[in-house]
């Protein structure tokens, strides 16, 4: 759907209101555009190896610090491709939170991701920056967790295709196979426990090893 520029942000507003969307359409937005799309199909769980800013997805989430800063791994380059706008809505978000691993929330996306079509970054607490041992994720049993808020906090936007990246496993010391196990489980959960759900996951994974475990964990959790 193609409008003049002086209608798109009322009649963006009322079409994103609109929920739900006919069965099998997602709404794509772009730069100037609406376009309603038919949903994609495949699995509902699948991995990916492009990086996450790459990916294309209505909503993308990834491992966030406790600080709120947006440096480095996939952080850093959703940084790149949206802009500081990106980094100050996390600070906004992020001080209504506890902080805590393992927490998630959201914030639109901005910039380059936004003109691809993403509409909402997902930041999902996997690392606490000031600790005795460093910046780490001294909790990793709570990013199971957090990937359960998130696929519920995009589905209630309307979002139909969420890319994710591997939690903790570089700058958090989260061994790969533990935080593929754990997101798999989770998605899988989430999934079982709301069968009208329409969402897609794709878990972004440019690492060869991430790839390799989260391939693994799929075989293991059908």
């Amino acid at each position: 759907l193609q409008f003049p520029p002086e209608w798109f942000g009322v009649l963006r507003r009322r079409l994103r209101g609109l929920r739900p969307l006919p069965r099998g359409y997602r709404l794509r937005e772009l730069a100037d555009a609406l376009e309603l799309l038919p949903a994609p199909t495949g699995p509902r769980l699948a991995l990916t190896p492009l990086p996450l800013q790459e990916v294309e997805a209505d909503a993308l989430a990834y491992g966030a610090k406790d600080s709120g800063e947006m440096g480095g791994g996939a952080a850093g380059a959703l940084l790149v491709a949206a802009g500081p706008e990106l980094e100050q809505a996390a600070r906004e978000q992020l001080a209504q939170t506890s902080r805590e691993i393992g927490q998630a929330y959201l914030t639109p996306a901005f910039g380059r991701l936004r003109q691809q079509g993403v509409q909402w970054i997902c930041h999902i607490i996997s690392i606490q920056k000031h600790t005795d041992q460093g910046a780490w994720c001294p909790h990793p049993e709570r990013l199971e967790g957090g990937v359960y808020r998130a696929l519920e906090l995009v589905e209630a936007k309307g979002v139909q295709l969420l890319a994710m990246s591997a939690l903790g496993t570089n700058e958090g010391r989260v061994k790969a196979d533990h935080s593929a196990a754990m997101m798999v489980r989770a998605a899988r959960q989430y999934l079982r426990e709301h069968p009208e759900s329409h969402l897609r996951v794709f878990f972004s994974l440019p690492n060869p090893r991430d790839y390799d475990a989260f391939e693994q964990a799929l075989a293991r959790y059908p």
